[in-house]
């Protein structure tokens, strides 16, 4: 598995920056192991499976989120690469695409997998259906499933706006930044 992985890197564009990709990786996966292990579903005392949440039932481990706070990181990174991205492409005269092309591929590119994901999740939820799980459990594992899914709302709106934040970023510079973080703290 390793050398298969050495050989995809080892594939990629030189200009590529890897320490990116790791970053956009790890927090991936932060956010995945983070929500499964918050997820906390116990029988309770009438027999039914209650749905849980971990912090909730054992408040020592609030502290424990701190190792999982990468979802910054990870739009952090996305606007990164989603901005160098937009400017090969823009500097790439001899591939010229138009807007709406970059941004569907873009697009394209998170829905082909989440699509997949969500299939798989169908799937399971309907054989959980045929073997006659209680209704009550089937809504813990849809919940404990979409749990996963909020960020890629957030995220599309992010790449979608990528010509304008890059625009905004060009005219005004880190004024962009400071403006939007004065909103985040407003709302």
């Amino acid at each position: 598995m390793w050398n298969k992985a050495k050989s995809l890197a080892e594939q990629a564009p030189p200009e590529r920056n890897r320490y990116v990709d790791f970053l956009r990786a790890l927090s991936i996966l932060a956010v995945v192991v983070g929500h499964w292990l918050v997820a906390a579903p116990y029988i309770g005392s009438d027999g039914e499976v209650v749905g849980g949440h971990l912090l909730g039932i054992l408040p020592w481990t609030q502290w424990l989120t701190w190792f999982f706070q990468v979802v910054p990181v990870f739009f952090a990174v996305a606007g990164y690469a989603s901005a160098v991205s937009w400017a090969r492409m823009d500097a790439d005269e001899h591939h010229a695409v138009s807007r709406q092309d970059r941004i569907r591929a873009r697009v394209a590119r998170t829905l082909g997998p989440t699509a997949v994901y969500s299939l798989f999740v169908l799937l399971v939820m309907s054989a959980l259906i045929v073997v006659g799980l209680s209704g009550q459990v089937r809504d813990v594992a849809g919940w404990a499933v979409a749990m996963h899914l909020w960020f890629l709302a957030v995220y599309l709106m992010a790449v979608l706006l990528t010509p304008l934040s890059l625009a905004a970023h060009r005219r005004w510079g880190l004024a962009v930044p400071a403006v939007l973080g004065a909103a985040v703290v407003v709302v």
